[in-house]
This record gives C-alpha cells, structure tokens and sequence, in this order.
C-alpha cells in the first residue's frame, strides 16, 4: 500500500489520490495543516501589532483655505494632520 492510490484514467492520463489511510500521508497531511495554522497565527498576531501600533496614533482636523483664500471666502477643506 502506497502514499497515492491511482483512482481512474481519463484517456491516457492515469489520476491520482492521496491514500488517507497510509500511516504516512495522514502525517504528511497533519504537518501541512500545522504549518499552514502557524503561519496564520503569526500573519494575525502581525497584523494586530500593526492595528495596535495604528491606534496609538493621534490625528487633528484642521480647516484649510480652498484656492489660497485667507479670509472671507467660505471654502474650505478640512485637513487630516498625523501627529507623531
């Protein structure tokens, strides 16, 4: 009994599975999922660090003249200023 078990032919193409009940590729298929959870919970783990760090942040909303108007005109446009 092998890894991969042949399950039809299409043509010439002979297809393929994964024999689940092979000692072996039960553990192959546990270590791809244990990999891909690592990789998930450290991909999560740096994307909150990332919105943490974000968080921490302190923005100001400024009025700015439209046009270079300084006084009198009514347009304005509201600025977004990053403080560090």
């Amino acid at each position: 009994m092998g890894v991969v078990k042949r399950t039809r032919s299409v043509g010439k193409a002979l297809m393929y599975q994964i024999d689940m009940n092979n000692p072996m590729a039960k553990a192959a298929n546990e270590l791809a999922w244990q990999i891909a959870k690592h990789d998930a919970e450290k991909a999560a783990k740096e994307e909150l660090a990332k919105s943490k760090k974000s968080q921490n942040r302190s923005y100001s909303l400024k009025q700015q003249p439209v046009n270079g108007e300084e006084t009198g005109g009514s347009s304005f446009s509201l600025l977004l200023e990053h403080q560090i």
